[in-house]
């Protein structure tokens, strides 16, 4: 290409910044939507590694045990009876600081630990053994990086407050550790060090551990030394290496983390629209001067290279401003992508957010491919038309609707498409998105023939009501269809986002509360705190229970207890509760088996019943077995019934009957108790009384039926967050998008309305007629969005969440989401319209027909 046509291209960008302007803004928005989720969710999972390798350092395998840990003999066995040396004892826990920051503990053996976690040093600040000595010799002492001293503004010696369980501990800093590098710093962040006692005072776990950690050497020693363990070791444990233990855990997330990065590319796919209608635009622009360009001999390859280049330029503009304001963004949602993990998987904290270089690679990919991808169609429609064709105005309308015909019947297949892909029973979630961003796309192919349709419809009654104006208002968005289509596209996919998302989140939060409804039915829950929302992981202090029946005004008490089991695929939740029958059958909704019959099943002791996230996942039904690890060792179990069960997420949980789960693991402990009041007794009364009678020992969460419910609705809420942002900023790619279409109608259509305004129509005539137009767009946006909006919501509801998750939901559309989505649509229209019928009713209209 020669520099005079790289001038040209470049002269054309200068001389409007504004459309350029715009142009850049809506990609940057869908970018930045990318960046900023994918930032949240690799910082959290970032976190999550480096706090697994700060436990599990060198280490190639660890020894589980059951629910109640693992008892401390075992490595003394391992040690000594099987001479077993490298293995060293590990035990767990979290705590929260007055601050609200979550330290993780890590209590270890230092002189058997050596070469698991080398990274751990003492600093030489001091007497380094003296600081060991002190460290396993004096009770409730701790070890702390010097980097988390620092933000913290503790120093060695500070004594600190914490909160474990809900009991409140002292612990002393008696050493500081300084990290050999970056990454042995950020690994060593929020972490609490200290020996196997303290570690067990601390999390009330005297006499157990965690686990054990070994180092197992490749080839056949260490396959011999496997089945060596495998016959020393009770039945009840299990020996699995750190890797599929992380993996495990992040396979909870995995769904989660690929619904918000498709629901991102919503946010980007609007934004390709927008770059379509601008490259479209600026095509129309200059086409007196393309069709100067080909008669003086400029190839269509040169029209088209020119075309494409301004378009990878702009993308590439847009990508950096993208990733920049998505990093900005992402941020501010790392806590609620944080919370929302804590809240739903495990528990994880993100003091200091990195930005991956495949986040910047991801984000700026996708803006550049989707800007050039937008921008293809309008690069070759500049290079098919006759030089002598390109300087005719009226072509493009002409050659425009002349695809809507093919432009209808590829829509119906992609429609068809889209249908099949998502009703595949076996697909992956990708092929589910993938169907779904066949039906946007169907829809959009749809929507001129539908605005040719709407335009026609529409002017009789805009004649009728409105008189001429308001007929040439409608016959106008027809008439400009080349620009109107797109931005109407544009409008009518980002509100269909705004419907599916509100009505998935409507119908999912109308289930969840049934479910809330049914199932919490008592009047008061007790349980340890957590640092979960309202989900307990921990276990009741000692004879908490007892003191709980011994309180004044207690009617029936029930219990329940939390614990992850062991299996031949990984770790099971698993829930015990001691229901009657009576109970049982009233707070326990099942999807699958009668709940009297589910019930006696379970008094056997060899019947469970599963959730439905874990029957799905695990391919399970009535009759099927699921194989335990229990203290007598793996055992099978067979399913009674599968139930309905919106708390529990990944790979969902089994129930129990109590004297089941204590006969097969001898674990008697609790995590949590439901209380109803006796017969005219006030619950908050009697909250008042149990807080005063069992809140000495530990600190325990009371909450009435309707403060519980409260909680978990918050929870809802806050998953759901983020597609709030998402829907928002959605919209407002739109709306950018029809402030677009309206400009470039207002250049296209200068000369007509120039001729009425010489005619007698009235600045105001204009102003109006103008507007007119922008609200029927809108209206007709509206209208479009709302069956795409329905069945992207049946999609997300019926399939895309069901794989994710596993959850059955019913689906409710509410007629205020459809109301509120008609009415965005038609503001949104009527406030893009306003400065380009601002200007149109204020152009001179001699100046015009001089220039024309």
């Amino acid at each position: 290409m020669t520099p005079l046509l790289w001038l040209s291209g470049l002269r054309h960008l200068l001389r409007h910044p504004w459309q350029m302007a715009l142009s850049v803004l809506g990609i940057t928005i869908g970018v930045a939507i990318v960046v900023a989720i994918d930032l949240g969710n690799q910082s959290a999972k970032r976190a999550f590694d480096l706090s697994s390798d700060a436990v599990s350092g060198k280490a190639t395998h660890q020894v589980l045990g059951g629910p109640g840990g693992l008892p401390e003999g075992i490595y003394a066995k391992l040690r000594v009876d099987l001479g077993i040396r490298d293995s060293a004892p590990v035990v767990e826990g979290y705590a929260y600081l007055e601050n609200g920051q979550v330290l993780r503990i890590l209590g270890v053996e230092p002189f058997a630990d050596s070469q698991f976690r080398p990274y751990i040093s003492i600093a030489p600040s001091g007497d380094t053994m003296a600081d060991v000595v002190e460290l396993l010799t004096t009770p409730s002492t701790v070890l702390m990086s010097v980097g988390t001293a620092d933000s913290l503004g503790l120093i060695s010696g500070d004594t600190i407050l914490l909160d474990v369980v809900g009991i409140e501990r002292r612990v002393r800093i008696v050493g500081l550790i300084e990290p050999e590098n970056s990454l042995s710093a950020e690994t060593l962040e929020n972490l609490l060090i200290t020996d196997i006692s303290t570690a067990q005072e601390l999390t009330s776990s005297e006499g157990y551990l965690s686990h054990i950690d070994l180092i197992v050497p490749d080839g056949k020693p260490g396959q011999l030394l496997l089945e060596c363990l495998e016959s020393a070791l009770p039945p009840e444990t299990t020996v699995l290496t750190p890797s599929t233990r992380s993996e495990a855990v992040e396979q909870l997330t995995a769904s989660f983390d690929q619904n918000l990065f498709m629901i991102s590319l919503l946010g980007l796919i609007v934004g390709a629209f927008l770059i379509y209608n601008a490259m479209t635009f600026s095509v129309v622009q200059r086409r007196p001067v393309i069709g100067s360009l080909r008669s003086i001999g400029v190839t269509r390859q040169q029209i088209f290279t020119l075309v494409l280049t301004e378009s990878a330029l702009i993308g590439l503009a847009s990508s950096v401003l993208g990733v920049l304001l998505g990093i900005v963004i992402g941020r501010g949602l790392v806590d609620v992508i944080t919370q929302t993990i804590t809240d739903l998987f495990y528990v994880t904290s993100v003091q200091e957010v990195s930005v991956p270089i495949s986040t910047v690679v991801k984000g700026a990919l996708l803006g550049v491919l989707a800007t050039i991808g937008a921008a293809f169609l309008p690069a070759l429609e500049a290079t098919r038309v006759p030089a002598r064709e390109a300087l005719s105005r009226s072509h493009l309308e002409s050659r425009f609707r002349g695809t809507v015909p093919l432009a209808s019947v590829m829509g119906l297949g992609a429609l068809v498409v889209g249908c099949g892909l998502v009703l595949l029973p076996t697909g992956t979630l990708w092929v589910s998105f993938l169907g779904l961003a066949a039906l946007i796309l169907g829809g959009a192919l749809l929507t001129p023939a539908s605005v040719i349709l709407f335009s026609r419809a529409l002017a009789p009654f805009m004649s009728l009501v409105f008189g001429a104006l308001g007929g040439m208002a409608a016959r106008g968005i027809s008439a400009s269809i080349s620009r109107t289509a797109v931005a109407i596209a544009a409008l009518a996919v980002a509100i269909s986002v705004t419907i599916s998302i509100d009505t998935m989140v409507h119908s999912f939060r109308d289930t969840v509360e049934r479910w809330l409804d049914d199932s919490l039915g008592s009047d008061i829950y007790i349980s340890p705190a957590s640092l979960r929302s309202y989900q307990s992981e921990f276990e009741l202090a000692p004879g908490a229970l007892e003191r709980v029946r011994d309180v004044e005004g207690v009617g029936s008490v029930r219990t329940v207890r939390n614990s992850l089991v062991n299996s031949p695929e990984g770790e099971v939740r698993l829930i015990a509760t001691d229901a009657d029958l009576e109970v049982f059958v009233e707070r326990q909704s099942f999807k699958e088996g009668d709940p009297t019959l589910v019930w006696r099943a379970l008094q056997t002791g060899n019947s469970i019943a599963v959730s439905e996230p874990f029957a799905y996942r695990n391919d399970k039904r009535i009759g099927s077995t699921v194989r335990l690890s229990t203290a007598d060792g793996d055992k099978d179990f067979r399913v009674a019934g599968i139930y309905y069960d919106y708390g529990s997420t990944g790979k969902g949980r089994v129930m129990m009957s109590r004297a089941a789960y204590v006969r097969h693991w001898g674990d008697d402990r609790y995590s949590g108790v439901a209380v109803d009041a006796a017969k005219g007794v006030s619950v908050d009364v009697l909250i008042a009384r149990l807080e005063s009678a069992i809140g000495s020992d530990q600190g325990v969460v009371i909450r009435s039926n309707a403060d519980l419910k409260a909680v978990a609705l918050e929870v809802f809420e806050r998953s759901f967050a983020i597609t709030n942002v998402v829907r928002i900023l959605a919209v407002l790619v739109a709306f950018i998008g029809v402030l677009g279409a309206l400009m470039a109608i207002q250049l296209e259509r200068s000369v007509e309305f120039g001729t009425l305004r010489v005619l007698g129509f009235t600045r105001g005539q204009v102003w109006l007629m103008f507007t007119s137009q922008s609200g029927l767009m809108g209206v007709v946006a509206g209208l479009l969005s709302i069956p795409l909006g329905l069945v992207e919501a049946a999609v997300l509801i019926f399939v895309i969440n069901r794989k994710a998750f596993g959850w059955t939901m019913e689906m409710q559309v509410n007629p205020t989401t459809l109301a509120q989505a008609a009415l965005i649509a038609v503001v949104a229209a009527l406030l893009a319209g306003l400065y380009p019928a601002f200007r149109m009713s204020r152009s001179s209209p001699a100046g015009v027909l001089q220039e024309e």
